[in-house]
């Protein structure tokens, strides 16, 4: 079975603490930023 995709990076890091970047949530149909040291979110690329 393939794995759910819930939570997606986005490449922009947060301005005000580096180690933050913003995150597309995608069950919730929110944006936020989460704490990029340690975690498994998913990229997607965009060309």
């Amino acid at each position: 079975m393939a794995e759910k995709i819930n939570t997606i990076w986005s490449a922009t890091t947060s301005f005000f603490k580096t180690d933050w970047a913003w995150v597309l949530y995608l069950e919730k149909g929110a944006c936020g930023v989460g704490h990029k040291p340690g975690k498994t979110f998913f990229v997607w690329a965009v060309c």
